[in-house]
């Protein structure tokens, strides 16, 4: 009798145990889905009856909404962001569709925060995609009405410099100065964002001055189709997975293949072996499932191989990747620098953001003093919001705004529980700056070649050791 008593209130006070466990693990996760990831709210609107309406809509829907779900902003910034706004709800009745995005892009980038702004998807774009390089702004990509326009050097758009207008969109692209470099890019063949900055008057064309690659000196003006939304794709890798508009578009290289850093995109992620410097190099263009494979078995595979081949050094290629879900590759970093035991390059540039930018830290992290960064600063300061909910979709215009919730800080770690992102106190490391220290300026005249200044820089510095 006693016995059995014993037995059942064991079991009792293991089941309020773990009720208790229940109950405070559920608490926690209500926690964070509220603090990190609730939910935009849906709006509930009538049909707008015109324009003014439309425009008033959308503008009182972000007033609203927006600093409510966005932690990115002092007081301060939020106090601003109200005063722009209100300015431009006083103009709803004369605000073109490009005005009106680029008033919107310039309040949500008061923070300067990467990871809030404006996305250039539902823009109008005409049919060439730029990409910024030490020696200029180059035409990479067109369709094939305007394929004669491919490798030209810009001149000028709507009558200025590219470097004058890249100064003009400043305010408007939030970040580091790499990232407003790239995000430029998408901005630069939309008529409606050049025009809603006062660079033109036409909503649907813009006039490009071009050095084209026969050494001709020519103008063009080019007519933007309807809005076809796409991804921001970076036209160093025509055949991301992500494509949709412009995947088959002429490129700089025609059936030749660019640099290795720029083949097998559609597979999203790659590895291969460069005897030359003992070397097991690892493309990433993605840290999420995007390849043929999941992106785990890649990395379990890729793991397994180098313990069977026993590479000396290590690169990892993080150029042009925007990121994803840093979780999958934290584990991977940590076992693959101690797997090999040479120098570990990180190849990055101001395209590498986001879950790339902490794949990063991890990867300098563990290396300890074998790690070398290669190429340009990342395209995020080592500080940034990140990990919102799903971003704001204005009803009307349906142009789209990110927002952040939760606080990195890859310098020095993150520990205030009060804004920094949860899983980052437990799993996050302090990396330190992650300024090159094999620093390279990509040249237009090098990437069309299909040499990659990057391994170059790595082979040089090898040779320098032996």
């Amino acid at each position: 009798m006693k016995i059995t008593t014993r037995v059942k209130t064991i079991t009792k006070r293991v089941f309020v145990g773990l009720l208790t466990l229940v109950l405070a693990l559920g608490g926690l996760a209500y926690a964070f889905q509220r603090k990190f990831k609730s939910p935009i709210p849906a709006p509930n609107l009538e049909a707008p009856k015109n324009s003014t309406e439309a425009n008033q809509q959308d503008l009182e829907y972000f007033q609203t909404v927006f600093p409510r779900a966005d932690r990115s902003f002092s007081q301060e910034q939020r106090t601003q962001f109200q005063i722009e706004v209100a300015a431009l709800l006083s103009r709803t009745n004369s605000l073109t569709r490009g005005e009106l995005a680029m008033g919107i892009a310039h309040a949500s980038a008061l923070s300067n925060n990467g990871h809030t702004g404006l996305s250039t998807t539902r823009f109008r774009h005409v049919p060439v995609r730029f990409w910024w390089f030490a020696d200029g702004l180059y035409i990479l990509q067109t369709d094939a009405q305007n394929s004669d326009l491919l490798a030209a050097r810009v001149v000028r758009i709507q009558g200025h410099t590219p470097e004058d207008v890249l100064e003009q969109l400043r305010a408007y692209i939030p970040g580091n100065g790499g990232h407003k470099r790239v995000e430029c890019t998408y901005f630069l063949d939309s008529p409606e964002a050049l025009q809603g900055i006062g660079l033109g008057d036409s909503t649907t064309a813009i006039t490009f001055d071009l050095d084209t690659a026969d050494g001709k000196s020519i103008t063009r003006t080019l007519e933007s189709g309807p809005v076809n939304p796409e991804p921001e794709i970076d036209p160093r890798f025509p055949h991301s997975p992500d494509c949709s508009v412009t995947c088959d578009w002429p490129n700089v290289w025609g059936s030749e293949e660019g640099p290795l850093y720029t083949q097998q995109a559609s597979g999203g992620y790659f590895r291969s072996w460069l005897n030359d410097l003992h070397a097991l190099y690892i493309r990433l263009y993605a840290i999420e499932d995007t390849g043929v494979q999941p992106i785990a078995q890649f990395l379990s595979e890729t793991l397994a191989d180098a313990k069977s081949r026993k590479p000396t050094n290590l690169i990892v290629d993080l150029r042009g990747n925007q990121g994803g879900n840093y979780f999958t590759v934290r584990s991977f970093t940590k076992e693959i620098v101690n797997v090999v035991p040479g120098q570990v390059f990180i190849v990055t540039d101001a395209g590498t953001f986001s879950a790339a930018v902490v794949t990063t830290a991890y990867l300098k992290h563990y290396a300890g003093t074998r790690a070398h960064i290669v190429g340009e600063h990342v395209g995020d300061f080592e500080q940034f919001w990140a990990e919102g909910p799903d971003t704001i979709k204005l009803p009307n215009s349906t142009f789209r705004i990110g927002v952040a919730t939760g606080y990195h800080d890859w310098e020095h770690g993150c520990a205030d529980v009060t804004k920094c992102y949860w899983p980052n106190v437990l799993f996050g490391v302090a990396a330190g700056k992650l300024d090159p220290d094999l620093p390279v300026a990509a040249t237009f005249a090098a990437f069309r070649s299909g040499r990659d200044e990057s391994l170059e820089r790595i082979h040089t510095y090898l040779a320098g050791r032996q």
